[in-house]
């Protein structure tokens, strides 16, 4: 009866001669495999033949990965590298069934967003110079982008004439080209204001540079 480590020295072989598979892939798929003899080392107290591996001690070795907060993505990676092997024991006569074949691979907790504090907030929304025409537009952006609660792609795609002063909205184009009109505070507002009229005594004077 052929050991487990032989089964994967087999294993390797076959992707190296027959599947061509990369140093990198072959060492992945070692380090992988190598992770499942020490947890049965530890766990079991010894190697079965691949005859004698079962559903159980595959599902146990996901079950401490999990416990021991492995990344998903590194479990599902080692997960799938034990059916890669378990289908070569079938094919070579070394094993009747394949045990990894029937675990699910556990689904990937979503990652909760980040959010800023209050004071990264106020850090950020100051931080553009207020001495300059560059930082009075960089902070009008950021302001806005903050108050209204925007979508990046739908600040960039707003025009001077998108912002309803009395109303204090401006008019949104968001997902699936739906309209919607989102509310600008008091400090955005002053902040456009601010920005447009630098603007527009700056485009004014452009002539007058050009006539000079």
């Amino acid at each position: 009866m052929a050991s487990i480590e032989t089964a994967v020295d087999g294993f390797l072989g076959h992707l190296r001669h027959e599947r061509n598979a990369s140093p990198h892939t072959l060492k992945s798929y070692g380090d992988d495999l190598a992770s499942f003899f020490d947890y049965l080392d530890d766990r079991v107290g010894g190697r079965p033949a691949p005859s004698a591996v079962t559903v159980h001690h595959v599902r146990g070795f996901v079950t401490y990965l999990t416990d021991c907060e492995y990344a998903h993505a590194t479990v599902a990676r080692r997960l799938a590298a034990l059916r890669s092997l378990f289908k070569y024991c079938q094919r070579e006569g070394l094993a009747s069934s394949n045990p990894a074949k029937a675990v699910r691979t556990p689904r990937g907790g979503r990652k909760l967003p980040h959010y800023l504090t209050g004071e990264q907030i106020d850090a950020l929304l100051s931080a553009p110079p207020a001495n300059e025409p560059q930082g009075l537009r960089d902070r009008a952006i950021l302001e806005t982008l903050y108050s209204g609660g925007l979508r990046v792609s739908e600040l960039t795609a707003l025009d001077a004439g998108h912002w309803d002063r009395a109303g204090g909205v401006v008019r949104v184009l968001g997902k699936g080209r739906k309209e919607r009109f989102a509310p600008i505070g008091s400090h955005a507002a002053k902040a456009l204001a601010h920005w447009l009229e630098v603007r527009r005594v700056s485009e004014k004077a452009k002539p007058e540079e050009r006539d000079a």
